[in-house]
């Protein structure tokens, strides 16, 4: 949705802007927002309507546990103005404040500002005030979003960052060919395409960083595995406790030291918003400020109680490596575990195993 919104913006700029004046939707705001708004309708329609038919003809009934929220436009009416007050300053930070360490939100932001310059430009000369409207919608919708979904959007699912950036790099590209000399449009190419160059650099690191992720969690529960096979009886079941964190050495591309400058830039602003704000995204395991959502987490630690508390996705990863690891799943017994685990000691040290007759608690 949030791709197609704007996209739509995008598509109104170029039209009503740059386009072919003859055309009658160039001129018409109101029509091009209507039909905008016309489609994102019928899409949630025929969405609300799709999910109920296969809700229905395959009996599908959502458990009463499952730890998946259904994020829908009728979200913000369960929120309280705190809450959405929250989420939006969160916002500003992943969004915003961001830009002084992760280069892709750099882009975004300056995206957004090449844009409504260009656009406010564009409407003094052709006296067209829904040029910088539209320019600025762009930064508002996301942030319209954050309210309709009732939480601020996770980075991952944030399509519309590289969109911003691709549009603005290809108009700026299409003014600089059409007004200035040919030397210029060399320069220009030139520049785009050590910004790509950089990009995809910075893409492949992250790719990398993800294969080291995986090779840790690979590692890990090949030991869990084999101390589990070696020691005790595999088919009781296994009960997964404790937060297990992603080795410093292999994700600290995604953090920011607290005396670095950026990181001195980022607290700076957000103490004006809230004096609170920026900690909130500190390291847990206090190796910095944590810039970047996934490569800090790890799977081992998200599949020890994804969807439903259960370590059945854990299991499901140990089955992929060749083990086979009997997973409880009755919560009763995987909360009493927790009080356990409280006094046991941590993998990889002696002791992060326990067999308590019934289950076997492993401690990460």
């Amino acid at each position: 949705m949030i791709v197609f919104a704007e996209g739509m913006i995008l598509l109104f700029l170029l039209a009503r802007g740059w386009g072919n004046r003859k055309r009658k939707y160039t001129v018409s705001p109101w029509a091009w927002g209507g039909a905008t708004v016309a489609t994102a309708v019928s899409a949630l329609g025929v969405r609300w309507l799709a999910l109920r038919l296969v809700l229905g003809i395959f009996h599908i009934e959502i458990p009463a546990g499952f730890g998946v929220e259904y994020r829908s436009v009728f979200a913000f009416m369960k929120q309280g103005t705190e809450e959405l007050s929250m989420n939006l300053k969160r916002h500003l930070v992943k969004y915003f404040l961001n830009a002084f360490a992760y280069q892709p939100i750099l882009i975004l932001v300056l995206g957004f500002g090449i844009l409504f310059l260009i656009c406010t430009v564009a409407g003094i000369r052709k006296k067209d005030i829904f040029l910088p409207l539209a320019a600025l919608a762009l930064p508002a919708l996301p942030m319209c979003m954050v309210a309709i979904e009732g939480k601020d959007t996770y980075y991952r699912a944030a399509q519309y960052v590289p969109l911003i950036g691709a549009f603005a790099v290809f108009l700026l590209l299409m003014l600089v060919k059409e007004h200035l000399p040919g030397a210029c449009m060399a320069v220009s190419v030139a520049l785009a395409s050590i910004l790509l160059w950089n990009q995809c650099a910075e893409t492949n690191q992250w790719f990398y960083v993800d294969y080291m992720k995986y090779q840790d969690a690979r590692r890990v529960m090949e030991q869990v595995a084999y101390d589990l096979e070696k020691g005790y009886d595999t088919a009781k079941p296994v009960v997964f406790r404790g937060a297990y964190y992603v080795p410093y050495e292999i994700a600290k591309g995604a953090y920011l030291e607290f005396d670095s400058v950026e990181y001195g830039w980022i607290r700076r602003i957000g103490d004006m918003v809230d004096p609170h704000l920026v900690e909130k995204y500190n390291a847990e395991d206090g190796h910095g400020y944590a810039f970047a959502e996934t490569p800090v987490n790890s799977t081992l630690r998200w599949a020890a109680t994804a969807f439903d508390g259960t370590a059945v996705q854990l299991g499901n990863f140990v089955k992929m490596l060749g083990h086979d690891l009997v997973i409880e799943t009755d919560l009763q017994n995987i909360d009493a575990a927790d009080a356990i685990a409280d006094d046991m000691f941590h993998f990889p040290e002696e002791g992060y195993i326990r067999d308590c007759g019934e289950y076997i608690i492993v401690n990460f």
